[in-house]
């Protein structure tokens, strides 16, 4: 192999790697791009469940033709929630 054979291939193998480091930083910056759109969603869904959460408890406290005892049974239901959060920062205070 002469000189001139050698120097067209590392010219090749450097143009090659010029492609290659371009294309990981492209690839790198839709890497990014795409993560960021996925914690976005995340973050919507999150905030679409709290709006679900209060619509359902808003629903069960309305009267309807069954009387109070949906509403009861939400208000319960509640209860039992604050009392279970209620435990469970007695527990992380309780330290002795």
């Amino acid at each position: 192999m002469n000189i001139e054979q050698l120097a067209k291939k590392v010219a090749r193998l450097v143009e090659t790697a010029r492609k290659l480091k371009t294309d990981n930083e492209r690839y790198a910056a839709e890497r990014e791009r795409f993560i960021n759109e996925r914690k976005e969603q995340e973050r919507k869904i999150a905030e679409l469940k709290k709006r679900i959460h209060a619509l359902e408890l808003a629903g069960g406290l309305v009267l309807s033709e069954n009387g109070t005892a949906p509403a009861r049974k939400k208000v319960a239901k509640i209860l039992r929630e604050i009392d279970a959060l209620l435990a469970l920062t007695t527990e992380t205070v309780d330290v002795g």
